[in-house]
């Protein structure tokens, strides 16, 4: 895939893109900020996109669970582990144009399995 396709499907969307060099993709208002690299696996990343532009650009509950339970676990990590840079994804903080953001949904997920496992320990 190029990146002239990928500006193209989400134009239609009312979307722009900027591509990077780290994490796989998220989504920041009106843009979709997204890795390079996916651009040589077509199915990953037109499932990544279709992901990305199901969401708000805000952060909202329905964002919160699409996150969860909509997308391939294993396919997210193959592409992290092959893009060690990717890996940076699973930081919650992090700094984007200067701005630092956290992402609420990691810090989320991290606390619920922090729990989880004090209950087991």
């Amino acid at each position: 895939m190029n990146t002239l396709r990928v500006k193209k499907i989400l134009r239609k969307h009312g979307l722009k893109v900027e591509f990077v060099t780290w994490g796989v993709a998220f989504r920041y208002g009106d843009t979709v900020v997204m890795n390079r690299d996916l651009l040589y696996d077509n199915k990953f990343c037109m499932d990544v996109l279709n992901h990305e532009i199901k969401h708000s650009g805000r952060m909202t509950t329905d964002d919160f669970l699409m996150d969860i339970f909509d997308g391939d676990l294993v396919d997210n990590l193959k592409f992290m582990f092959s893009h060690p840079k990717a890996l940076l994804r699973l930081v919650p903080i992090f700094k984007y144009k200067g701005v630092w953001s956290i992402d609420i949904n990691l810090l989320i997920i991290y606390f619920v399995l922090l729990i989880i496992l004090w209950a087991i320990l």
